[in-house]
């Protein structure tokens, strides 16, 4: 019935005339009960349910806002005025509505009440949910080019808001839409990173209870991560606690393809070498743990560094390690990552030398594309062919491959199980006029080429099939 009253005194024009009635109680400050009286009967239309009183409601915001920040400012001015806290409980409400706000009058001092209202020798005199409108409220302001220029301009405003939220933990989703919606402007964006409060603020949100603010603190960081200046700062401010946070975020929310954005965006050329020298953070993410999904984060940045570093540089012994040991791996995916890692380094000429051609490296190299060609899934049996593919396109590396009995078995093996990467490997080794010998002595060679250029069935091999038959012309002479 209630609900119903208050519905037909919206449509009969009642929001404006109490909004009227507030701003002449406010001119007079005497009328303290009157102002507190008003707010509370604002404050109960919130609980009307048609579109009318939304919109009304919306609609007087520009008008509301600056009333309730005069409210707000006038313990500035008058040391025996006290806000109401009805005050802040309609300020809740309204910030509740998605508002821009527009224009604000005298907001370095309102920035500067908010410090003080937030600092912790005022916050025996808010609740929480005040407090939570007041964020919302600076949410609206930042919303606005020029509002949100001012409120990052004032000295030391934006340090003391984060220093503050750390004796406010109950107010983190609050928080957390806030500093996204400053980092989701580029000026504004640059200005937040130079703060290193900000990153142990972000530490914090990652491991919030709440899963939306955990969320809104991983699109952060990938914001963040779009520019150099920012990859940088979340090393060097982040360090390993940050990152620590990152991957127990990641645990618990389960935001794999979140994640695997960030580390996309995070690990670049500019980036790479820093991260990787940054001893005590690579030992957090590289670390061996119980947990699977920390294992497959892990994978994914080894996967990401590979592919700009390179085994055979100085100091790299860690990242060669990282990846044999992400191929050995009983999880799948993490193998799958770990050979996608070996395989970018194959691509490369002198890195491909280096793990053909150092004695203890090729063999835990050959060992490793051994047991993968034979995994149970087929996705990483392709992908640790296609490493001898890759390693095989470096002429230099002929002779080492072939040589190679554990590397060759492999490929015979998967060639007759009609492997068709196996098969471009073998072709690849054959082309070399220098490896023919050996390769025509080897058991099977010949019958996997024949094999497959006879008997293969598969419409898209056509030139695999005559280069088959080729490789058989040259080396059955050779027997």
């Amino acid at each position: 019935r209630e609900i119903c009253l208050l519905n037909r005194l919206v449509q009969c024009g009642a929001l404006l005339v109490l909004t009227r009635c507030l701003a002449r109680s406010i001119s007079q400050m005497e009328r303290l009960n009157e102002i507190d009286g008003l707010c509370k009967v604002l404050e109960l239309f919130f609980h009307c349910s048609n579109e009318l009183a939304t919109n009304e409601l919306q609609g007087l915001c520009d008008e509301l806002y600056p009333l309730l920040i005069g409210i707000l400012l006038m313990e500035k001015t008058s040391p025996s005025w006290r806000i109401p806290k009805s005050v802040f409980r309609l300020i809740e409400r309204i910030s509740s509505l998605p508002v821009r706000i527009h224009q604000i009058e005298n907001i370095e001092t309102l920035l500067h009440f908010f410090q003080d209202a937030i600092d912790l020798s005022h916050v025996s005199l808010l609740n929480l949910g005040s407090i939570c409108g007041m964020l919302q409220l600076l949410t609206g302001m930042a919303l606005n080019v020029n509002s949100r220029r001012r409120l990052l301009a004032v000295p030391g405003f934006f340090k003391s808001i984060l220093q503050d939220f750390m004796h406010l933990r109950e107010a983190s989703y609050s928080i957390a839409v806030f500093l996204l919606v400053l980092a989701q402007d580029l000026d504004s964006r640059l200005k937040i990173i130079d703060t290193p409060e900000f990153f142990h603020v972000l530490s914090v949100l990652l491991r919030d209870d709440s899963v939306a603010t955990r969320k809104i603190a991983i699109t952060q960081l990938n914001l963040i991560a779009v520019e150099k200046t920012g990859r940088t700062k979340l090393i060097t401010y982040g360090g390993s606690a940050l990152f620590d946070s990152i991957i127990d975020c990641v645990q618990t929310c389960g935001n794999d393809e979140t994640f695997s954005v960030f580390i996309r965006r995070f690990i670049r050329i500019d980036t790479a070498k820093i991260l990787y020298n940054e001893e005590s953070i690579m030992n957090k993410v590289l670390g061996h743990s119980s947990s699977t999904q920390s294992n497959v984060i892990a994978a994914k940045v080894i996967h990401r560094l590979s592919s700009f570093l390179f085994v055979n540089g100085k100091g790299m012994e860690r990242l060669l390690n990282a990846i044999l040991s992400a191929s050995a791996s009983n999880c799948s995916r993490v193998r799958y990552w770990g050979v996608k890692a070996l395989a970018n380094q194959a691509k490369t000429e002198a890195c491909s030398f280096f793990l053909v051609h150092t004695p203890t490296v090729a063999q835990a190299v050959a060992s490793t594309i051994a047991k993968l060609s034979m995994d149970v899934n087929t996705e990483v049996c392709e992908l640790a062919l296609g490493v001898v593919v890759d390693l095989a396109s470096n002429p230099l590396n002929h002779r080492a491959l072939t040589k190679n009995a554990i590397i060759l078995a492999s490929l015979t093996t998967a060639a007759s199980n009609g492997s068709k990467t196996a098969i471009l490997a073998m072709i690849r080794l054959t082309v070399c006029e220098k490896t023919r010998c050996m390769l025509a002595k080897q058991h099977n060679v010949v019958e996997c080429f024949s094999r497959y250029g006879v008997l293969s069935k598969k419409k898209d091999d056509r030139e695999e099939r005559k280069a088959c038959l080729q490789c058989v012309i040259w080396l059955v002479p050779l027997m």
